[in-house]
């Protein structure tokens, strides 16, 4: 048999140079178009600022943990999502103490001292003056069994009026989004 006919492979060895060139010439490609991407969509410095974004995450009976962004709404005290455990709503960032105004329960709610709560009877969202006005009239220490979408309006001992949004019950707890009015 002949090879001169025959074209020759080459090895790894022999393309490297070629792969590295492909190779830089995408990145520089991407990184290029990345920078003018990222240019065009960067934050204008008279854009209006952003509302606040208060999340508050937790494990079983533990202290919350808080993140913010922008400028706060004045009328709110704190907002964000508790999952599981009793927390103390009248700390601008809930927490687990000896007096917690809310026990999360499987699928209930415990008021504790004066907090009262009431679970809202609609698929309307309900506001402060709504959430107040409910619970001034109906409230209650506990709520019936809770599912997702459930809506709990409640007001602490100290006062303050707040509204929960039930994300998830499970076996383990309920998964909520907190909004807490100031006085």
């Amino acid at each position: 048999m002949s090879h001169q006919g025959q074209q020759r492979k080459k090895g790894l060895g022999e393309l490297g140079p070629t792969w590295i060139t492909a190779i830089s010439g995408l990145i520089v490609a991407l990184t290029g178009a990345g920078f003018f991407v990222g240019r065009v969509s960067a934050p204008n410095a008279s854009a209006p600022p952003t509302t606040v974004s208060t999340v508050y995450s937790s494990a079983p009976n533990s202290g919350a943990t808080t993140t913010t962004a922008g400028q706060p709404d004045p009328a709110v005290y704190s907002q964000g999502e508790l999952t599981w455990g009793s927390f103390n709503l009248d700390f601008r960032t809930p927490r687990y103490v000896a007096e917690n105004n809310l026990q999360a329960l499987v699928k209930t709610f415990y008021a504790n001292g004066d907090t009262k709560v009431f679970e809202w009877q609609s698929d309307s969202v309900p506001g402060r003056e709504e959430c107040a006005s409910a619970v001034a009239a109906k409230g209650e220490n506990q709520t019936g069994t809770l599912v997702r979408g459930s809506r709990i309006c409640g007001r602490t001992s100290e006062g303050r009026t707040f509204r929960i949004d039930v994300l998830d019950v499970g076996d383990s707890g309920i998964r909520r989004q907190v909004v807490v009015w100031n006085k």
